[in-house]
């Protein structure tokens, strides 16, 4: 099913991300309404640090994860990217036919933040604190 089609048939809105190689070359044919189009690039390479795993759209889903919304996303991605690549050019592109403002507003999966909520234990009553006579695996892992 292609973008139009499903948009057609669902009446839903649209981000689609585009991480290649002159991407940027698609984004007239690509825009339409209740559709916003990230690029990693513009008429030129787009580039990824294959040791680091690390790329625009590496970036971008890190920022969306962290709570940003698509603007911010990309913004961070975009900065992120340049801080990479040193003295090599990228220019990723953005289009949602209202100048950021739509993207501005759109989060992945609502408007909320995500914490590191890890859980720590402070103190432990001896009655809980195991040995490992109690534990019936006793392999080279286990402390």
């Amino acid at each position: 099913m292609s973008a139009p089609e499903f948009q057609n048939q669902t009446g839903n809105q649209m981000v689609l991300v585009i991480d290649t190689c002159y991407s940027g070359t698609l984004m007239q044919k690509l825009i339409a309404p209740n559709r916003a189009i990230i690029s990693s690039t513009g008429n030129g390479l787009a580039y990824y640090d294959r040791l680091q795993k690390q790329g625009f759209s590496r970036f971008l889903a890190s920022g969306l994860l962290k709570g940003m919304n698509f603007f911010e996303g990309f913004q961070y991605a975009s900065q992120k990217q340049k801080q990479m690549l040193g003295n090599l050019t990228q220019e990723p592109q953005l289009e949602d036919g209202q100048n950021g403002q739509w993207l501005r507003q759109l989060f992945l999966n609502g408007s909320f933040v995500t914490g590191d909520l890890t859980l720590a234990v402070e103190t432990m009553p001896p009655s809980l604190r195991a040995t490992t006579r109690d534990c019936p695996y006793r392999g080279p892992h286990f402390m």
